[in-house]
């Protein structure tokens, strides 16, 4: 597969790269979700790094679902964020973590699966990890009052624990 995600780019780089009928966004952003998806953060933000952000889409894609409802997916733009705050927090990167996220969430407009909890969430242990936790404490809080779960609820007692240590 990365011999031919590596022809891809190379046939389809320059200055139509970034045409919607190009496939070379499409390659890179596969390619980096691929190695995110099996813990190679490094490897996932080295393809994030071939493209220029302000040049993906913001629109989002769009196909046929169950019956004559259309279905609305994330943008180019809002998977590109997706991958790189997910590796950047894995990888223990807090402050580009933050500014990244915060980025994602002031360009993308409506956010589709679920990634205004995640960017939320990821702001929020962004906070915490770089000595802000009572404002991390208080984000995750109003984030599980709307999307309740066991891992949030976890985030939220290390976030008090860490706010009480001041």
């Amino acid at each position: 597969m990365l011999k031919a995600a590596h022809a891809i780019i190379r046939l389809s780089g320059g200055e139509h790269a970034y045409d919607p009928t190009s496939p070379f966004a499409k390659t890179v952003l596969r390619v980096a979700k691929l190695y995110a998806s099996n813990a190679a953060d490094v490897r996932a933000l080295e393809w994030l790094d071939k493209l220029d952000v302000t040049r993906l889409a913001t629109d989002p894609g769009k196909r046929q679902g169950d019956g004559d409802r259309e279905q609305e997916f994330a943008s180019l733009r809002e998977q590109y964020y997706g991958i790189r705050t997910g590796s950047l927090a894995r990888l223990g990167r807090w402050q580009p973590c933050l500014e990244t996220a915060m980025r994602a969430v002031s360009e993308c407009g409506q956010l589709h699966h679920d990634n205004h909890v995640w960017f939320a969430r990821r702001i929020a242990l962004a906070k915490q990890r770089l000595g802000r936790p009572q404002e991390a404490f208080d984000e995750l809080q109003q984030l599980a009052a709307r999307k309740p779960t066991g891992f949030m609820q976890a985030d939220i007692a290390a976030a008090a624990w860490a706010a009480g240590d001041q």
